[in-house]
């Protein structure tokens, strides 16, 4: 078995590193934090960290496709499909390149996300 190349022990309780900034798609002004991780030498995978304020926000997977694990908070996630998910610490998302929401934070929300870039 190989060393991993990173990890993240906490994932939950990790300060985050980034200063907050106004999340570009908001709706309701909220402020959000990144922590990329690790990104790999072609620049095509990223992982990190992501904090978001209580609001409300649009999303587009515009160029790549997101896997992430929501670790804290909770929010409603309304995709242009009409599906709804619930999303609570443990929910495991996997949106495909093109995939387009949006999003409710009730309250403040962490994840854990991967990025493949196409």
């Amino acid at each position: 078995m190989s060393t991993p190349t990173f990890f993240l022990e906490d994932a939950f309780n990790r300060p985050m590193q980034s200063d907050p900034v106004l999340k570009p798609t908001t709706l309701t002004g909220q402020m959000e934090q990144v922590d990329v991780v690790w990104t790999s030498e072609d620049g095509k995978l990223v992982y990190g960290l992501w904090e978001c304020e209580p609001g409300t926000f649009t999303a587009n997977r515009d160029g790549y496709h997101e896997t992430a694990t929501i670790v804290a908070g909770r929010a409603t996630i309304t995709a242009e499909d009409g599906t709804v998910i619930e999303a609570v610490p443990g929910t495991m998302l996997s949106t495909p390149e093109g995939w387009k929401a949006t999003w409710v934070c009730h309250e403040r929300i962490r994840k854990v996300f991967n990025l493949i870039y196409i």
